[in-house]
């Protein structure tokens, strides 16, 4: 089974860093792990969201097909760098050095591409140009007509970049507006890999990044208010651009979580939360996409109207009936038949990981703390105050029987989430 991580679980224990390996035992480990995965980023909602001192690289799991009783091994994803901004605002740096900007070419320049146009024109050949020079003209001229202009209109003609709001081991997410007017949006950029992961989207021949594909399903009209839309998106050589909805001001939950309610919410807020989130999943289940990746991390919380969105597609598949045999996603939230069986349901293991969210939310700890326990399950231990009804919706989303569990129109439909008067958004 495959699994990969998006960034560092946030339990207390974790499984640690691999054993040392011999040189050969490492190179064979090498080949099995995968390059960067396009939309494999959770970015942080807010500025400085980051934990001090924590890595941007966050471990992920080898890619390995899973068996029963197989225990995961860990590995560090590469290293990834937000894009460089060049000293025009909201422009970012090409990596290929043929894509300069126009004021690079001197007077000389342009003077000897003209001559070689004329010559070309008249079908003499003047040499007074040395060839290579004539190359590095072309390269030039090149470059200015293909940087602003790569596929549709140029990112840097309609959007200004701003501060960043999250980096992770696959991307980073920064501030934007629309100049056209001026909307703020958040731009998302990941960096390609050579294994980059595309879809073929149902009922038609074009073929989309899958984090693209998926986020262009969840986002045709009638839309979801708790799903965050995708407004455009750019595809560049080196990297794929997103321009998302920017609710403000906001942050995720799990930050909030954090800094605002000092460590965990009480029922009424977690009830509000809980219900956007079913709802955002329902709306992905019904678009026929998977997501995969329910946690605080992706659902984007404003913070003045307690409203939430769910974000990033990176780890999700289209949804289908058929028992998944490979996981994407974060190992916190993965429920146990994947360790157990090597196999499970999207719509069970939806389940599953909103009955962790709820945990965490109310109790400010995972219920499980590593594979082992996910694995072999153990008595949950609530925190002092939680309800009876509460502890019994989460008792019913936690269930090792995959098929016991309940649908999302039955989590609806539940006692405690039916407190409406108490719900902020219902």
């Amino acid at each position: 089974m495959e699994l990969r991580m998006k960034r560092k679980s946030h339990s207390e224990s974790d499984e640690g860093p691999p054993r040392k390996r011999s040189k050969k035992r490492k190179q064979a480990t090498a080949k099995r792990i995968s390059p960067v995965t396009p939309g494999v980023c959770s970015p942080r909602a807010a500025q400085g969201s980051l934990p001090e001192g924590e890595d941007s690289c966050h471990r992920r799991v080898t890619k390995t097909r899973a068996s029963p009783g197989r225990k995961p091994t860990w590995q560090k994803a590469r290293e990834c760098h937000p894009p460089a901004q060049s000293d025009q605002p909201g422009r970012s740096v090409q990596s290929s050095k043929r894509k300069r900007d126009a004021s690079s070419l001197d007077a000389e320049d342009l003077n000897a591409a003209k001559k070689s146009r004329a010559s070309v024109a008249s079908t003499s050949c003047s040499w007074g140009t040395p060839l290579a020079k004539l190359w590095e003209i072309c390269h030039k001229l090149l470059g200015c007509l293909q940087a602003p202009f790569f596929g549709k209109a140029g990112f840097s003609s309609l959007y200004n970049v701003g501060k960043m709001l999250g980096q992770g081991g696959f991307g980073s997410v920064y501030e934007g507006t629309r100049k056209q007017d001026g909307k703020n949006v958040a731009l998302k950029f990941i960096l390609k890999a050579h294994d980059d992961e595309y879809l073929t989207l149902p009922e038609t021949s074009h073929t989309l990044p899958l984090e693209v594909a998926l986020h262009l399903l969840v986002s045709q009209p009638p839309a979801c208010d708790h799903v965050v839309g995708l407004l455009d998106w750019f595809d560049q050589p080196d990297q794929i651009i997103l321009v998302m909805e920017h609710p403000a001001p906001c942050t995720d939950v799990y930050d909030y979580m954090c800094n605002v309610a000092d460590g965990a919410l009480s029922e009424d807020t977690a009830r509000g939360i809980m219900r956007q989130a079913v709802l955002a999943c329902r709306h992905c289940r019904d678009r026929g996409v998977l997501h995969r990746d329910v946690k605080g991390e992706n659902l984007l919380l404003q913070t003045d109207t307690l409203q939430v969105k769910l974000i990033d597609f990176g780890c999700g598949d289209l949804l289908k009936e058929e028992p998944y045999h490979e996981y994407s996603g974060t190992v916190d939230y993965c429920p146990p038949e994947c360790f157990t069986k090597g196999m499970y349901n999207g719509r069970e293991a939806t389940v599953w990981s909103l009955g962790v969210l709820l945990f965490l939310m109310v109790n400010g700890k995972l219920p499980y703390r590593d594979v082992h326990r996910i694995r072999r399950g153990h008595r949950l231990r609530f925190k002092t105050g939680v309800s009876k009804e509460c502890r019994h919706l989460i008792h019913l989303c936690l269930r090792r029987n995959a098929k016991a569990r309940p649908t999302l129109e039955e989590i609806l439909q539940n006692d405690w989430l039916l407190n409406r008067d108490l719900c902020p958004h219902s």
